[in-house]
């Protein structure tokens, strides 16, 4: 049983990706420590053209986090909603 916070911070999540997102993702830097990781305006935006359509084409420069944001995207899909999975395909196997 989930107590009244617990159940408000679980709404907040499953609500809100970017909420979601900015309090829980913490990817790992180039050494074994978690880095705080913030969304930019930019890749909030990038989020929502995601939810808006079924196919999205992004050109962006390298090292922008647009992978780990769709990554962290689709552990929020998959945490808050029955019944959803995630493929990553490797085109280099």
């Amino acid at each position: 049983m989930r107590t009244d916070q617990e159940q408000l911070e679980w709404d907040l999540c499953k609500n809100d990706c970017t909420y979601f997102l900015n309090r829980y993702l913490q990817p790992k830097k180039y050494s074994p420590l978690l880095a705080d990781f913030y969304l930019y305006p930019f890749q909030e935006q990038v989020l929502k053209e995601v939810e808006k359509g079924e196919f999205i084409v992004i050109n962006t420069a390298r090292q922008m986090g647009i992978s780990t944001i769709l990554t962290g995207r689709a552990l929020w899909k998959m945490l808050f909603n029955d019944n959803y999975s995630v493929a990553f395909i490797n085109p280099n196997l």
